[in-house]
């Protein structure tokens, strides 16, 4: 986990909305269809079966399928951010997926502190950093860059031992 910085909290905030505009956006038209215009104005916590399924398993086995299988959400992707295991930089097991999850609700429950502890820890965790993973920046370009480097400099220390000069290592 050499050279990776954790992601502050203004970038995490900018993915988490990411994240739900485009929840609203894909399950507004499902519930619309299922409860109708009545569904917005109701009292309800929730409507029924397909409501709760809608607003809690489906955000969950998703978000948990996107941590796994492509290390951020869409939100954290777009923005260059990955959710990785604190110890092996690999995806995060589901477990520990399921953990940070429902860790999230931990966060906000006591007054959002959880959420605003991330802009205060070190490490940018709040309080679902139970399972112990971090969401890190990973700037593509930087690596092209080193790699640019590397074999630029292996090309001049070639073309400066064929002209005869000494390199001391």
């Amino acid at each position: 986990m050499e050279n990776q910085e954790y992601a502050g909290f203004w970038i995490r905030v900018a993915a988490a909305l990411i994240d739900t505009i485009l929840l609203i956006l894909v399950f507004s038209i499902p519930i619309y269809l299922i409860y109708g215009s009545g569904y917005w104005t109701s009292q309800n916590a929730a409507e029924g079966f397909w409501d709760s399924l809608i607003q809690y398993i489906v955000p969950l086995v998703l978000t948990v399928w996107f941590w796994k299988k492509y290390l951020g959400t869409p939100g954290k992707m777009l923005l260059r951010l990955r959710v990785v295991d604190a110890h092996t930089g690999q995806a995060i097991s589901t477990p520990k997926a399921i953990g940070r999850y429902l860790g999230y609700y931990v966060s906000v429950l006591p007054l959002m502190l959880g959420i605003i502890w991330v802009g205060i820890d070190k490490k940018k965790q709040g309080f679902q950093k139970i399972p112990r993973e971090y969401p890190l920046y990973v700037d593509i370009h930087y690596y092209h860059q080193l790699s640019h480097r590397k074999q630029f400099f292996s090309t001049e220390i070639t073309s400066a031992k064929n002209l005869g000069f000494q390199i001391k290592k």
